[in-house]
């Protein structure tokens, strides 16, 4: 299962757009993420690049890396996508499932487990986290999700996460859960 990967923002010109200005809009296809992916990019350079912080480099890897991490409500994971606008420019996206599995089983685990794979920021914005996470559990509690799971890549991320009601699983490693 793939660790959620939280972009911190490095920008000096960073905006903090307020709740009532950000909307959330599902990805229905893989050609739509695509899109979002490719025009999320400066001109220069053409393609999402993570040394510079340009785009939505995090899901563009994952996507090379893995072509079924775009098989949108499909495949192994049942991933889906979600975008964040602000004034009808597109500053975020979040990949998530309704189903979580256990990777050395390979079978979902009962109990109806929102997770998390992925949420990224471009550079430009900033302190959207609690923003995405109200949403994630807005869709959690509308699918009779009891709780969201996520894996963190870096202890120091516990901290940001706990903030949030996230709770470390003693007994899987890296995975915090949020009961709701």
């Amino acid at each position: 299962m793939k660790s959620l990967k939280y972009i911190l923002e490095h920008s000096n010109t960073r905006i903090t757009p307020k709740e009532n200005e950000l909307k959330f809009y599902e990805i229905t296809d893989k050609t739509e993420l695509k899109d979002i992916i490719k025009k999320s990019v400066p001109q220069k350079p053409k393609n999402p690049h993570k040394d510079r912080g340009h785009g939505f480099w995090l899901f563009d890897e994952a996507i090379r890396k893995d072509e079924n991490y775009a098989d949108i409500g499909a495949g192994l994971w049942n991933i889906h996508y979600i975008k964040c606008e602000f004034k009808s420019e597109t500053c975020g996206l979040i990949s998530y499932s309704l189903t979580y599995w256990n990777d050395q089983k390979n079978k979902p685990i009962k109990g109806n487990i929102m997770h998390i794979f992925d949420i990224q920021t471009l550079s430009t914005y900033k302190g959207l986290l609690e923003f995405y996470f109200n949403k994630l559990e807005e869709i959690a509690k509308s699918n009779k999700c009891k709780a969201i799971s996520l894996r963190f890549y870096d202890k120091g991320l516990i901290d940001i996460y706990s903030k949030y009601g996230f709770e470390s699983d003693n007994n899987e490693e890296r995975l915090m859960i949020k009961r709701i």
